[in-house]
């Protein structure tokens, strides 16, 4: 069996023919299922990445969930901001009371 060439070494039409399965909608689904093997790296894999996700930075004395309330456009645009920036809602919410509070100060 031939090993492919990696995809940094193949040309246009290399990486089309190479990349044709992934063309069609829910191609992922028509592939061979894991093996117990793969399925269990797969598995540690994605543990590994949502624990990262939902950790967060501790900044000065940790972090304090607090509920507020907020007019919904107002918080529509925080939300898209924070989206098109790469930023998470709390991370907009604590940038804007620090530049208040410098502001004020």
């Amino acid at each position: 069996m031939k090993k492919a060439k990696p995809y940094d070494q193949m040309n246009v039409k290399e990486l089309r023919d190479a990349t044709k399965d992934l063309d069609e909608e829910f191609a992922f689904e028509k592939g061979k299922e894991m093996t117990p093997k793969q399925r269990r790296e797969f598995e540690a894999w994605r543990k590994l990445a949502n624990e990262e996700h939902l950790q967060r930075k501790r900044l000065g004395y940790g972090c304090k969930r607090v509920q507020v309330s907020m007019e919904r456009s107002l918080l529509a645009k925080a939300d898209a901001y924070a989206r098109f920036h790469g930023m998470s809602r709390a991370a907009i919410l604590s940038k804007s009371v620090e530049m208040f509070l410098k502001s004020v100060a």
